[in-house]
């Protein structure tokens, strides 16, 4: 996830980043990841709280999804 954020800043910005920023929104997608899963009520739930999580948080940063394709949480 780091390396694909890191990509995406260099291709879709003229500003740069310091590596570290990338770092910190990937362990900060991968901390929200696992509190989904620590919390959800159902697997369903969690699908959906997944799926949600992640396209508020990649669309929201600016930074296009990996894949069109659907996602699959299992």
């Amino acid at each position: 996830m780091q390396i694909h954020i890191e990509v995406s800043l260099k291709r879709q910005s003229k500003q740069e980043y310091d590596p570290m920023l990338a770092h910190i929104l990937a362990s900060n997608f991968t901390e929200g990841l696992l509190e989904i899963a620590r919390h959800y009520q159902s697997e369903k739930v969690g699908k959906r709280y997944a799926k949600t999580y992640c396209k508020v948080l990649l669309q929201g940063s600016g930074i296009p999804i990996i894949s069109t394709k659907k996602i699959d949480f299992a």
